[in-house]
């Protein structure tokens, strides 16, 4: 797997979830996950991860795994499901999931994606008022957009101008 031979990686990892070693099943299924998200065979992502969601939801792999869940599902340009999956979770509140801005960036995106901009609008602004996310510049930015194509110039302006003095 490290050296990016994913077909032999993905072999072994397959034997070990046949021997059915309880031991090594969580591991297991976060690495052949992993491979099938580098490897862009997302249903098959998408069956790991939910695997892993499902079957250890109280650990780190799980909580990870609904995050992995949401972004396969956008990299598969499935923004109904992104919207509705990222919203389930973004609900089930704070003991499920610690990165809440990923999940939040995804359903933005899809949001804007299917021509919703006002609920696009909404997670944009939650992500800007949180200058710690790596996804603050970016929500910035799409509300000075979104400000700009409503012909809402002088307050894009101001937008884009405390994008830059930040």
């Amino acid at each position: 797997f490290n050296n990016n031979n994913f077909d032999e990686a993905r072999k072994y990892m397959e034997e070990v979830l046949l021997s059915k070693n309880v031991e090594l099943r969580e591991n297991t299924l976060k690495t052949l996950a992993t491979i099938e998200e580098e490897d862009k065979n997302y249903e098959k992502a998408l069956i790991y991860y939910k695997t892993l969601s499902e079957d250890y939801p109280t650990l780190m792999s799980g909580k990870e795994a609904k995050i992995s869940i949401v972004r396969v599902l956008k990299l598969s340009n499935r923004n109904d499901e992104v919207i509705e999956e990222a919203t389930k979770i973004l609900s089930e509140g704070n003991n499920n999931i610690t990165d809440f801005d990923e999940i939040r960036y995804y359903r933005a995106t899809a949001l804007e994606e299917i021509g919703d901009k006002d609920k696009a609008t909404s997670d944009w602004e939650a992500l800007a008022n949180n200058s710690q996310s790596i996804y603050s510049a970016e929500a910035k930015y799409m509300i000075a957009k979104g400000l700009f194509e409503n012909n809402k110039l002088s307050e894009a302006e101001a937008t884009i101008n405390n994008i830059l003095s930040n």
